[in-house]
């Protein structure tokens, strides 16, 4: 399995992004379902959707792609992944590390998941990061 971050989804959604043609490069491998199958949380799709309010008026039908998609397993962080997450972001003592990326790492945890596609490189202390190519600041 792979956990599909929000950096991503916007890096591939929005055509601006300097990260749009690696996240592109990326999807042929992803959706042909070499890291196994694509999940993605509740929390990152609530991210992605205030993120992506500011770039495109098609927001809406984005997400419901994403939640309609039978390739895409999307997490609902339930109680129970909430504290592993409250625990996580303790241990982490970057700034920059959020709550929704605290939670991503307890599904990865939770699934056995050891891919991530993200161009965030925190989480390279949890997971093999892809695409490995260039990271954002």
């Amino acid at each position: 399995m792979i956990f599909i971050d929000t950096t991503f989804w916007f890096a591939h959604i929005v055509e601006t992004d300097d990260m749009h043609q690696n996240a592109l490069d990326e999807e042929d491998d992803i959706k042909s379902g070499r890291y196994g199958r694509q999940v993605t949380s509740d929390y990152v799709l609530d991210e992605l959707t205030t993120l992506l309010r500011r770039e495109i008026e098609t927001v809406h039908e984005k997400i419901l792609g994403i939640l309609a998609a039978p390739d895409i397993d999307v997490v609902f962080i339930g109680p129970a992944l909430f504290s592993e997450g409250l625990k996580i972001l303790r241990e982490d003592d970057r700034r920059k590390f959020s709550m929704t990326d605290a939670t991503s790492v307890a599904v990865m945890l939770s699934k056995k998941i050891d891919t991530i596609a993200s161009f965030d490189d925190h989480f390279t202390r949890y997971a093999s990061v892809i695409p490995r190519k260039t990271f954002k600041a």
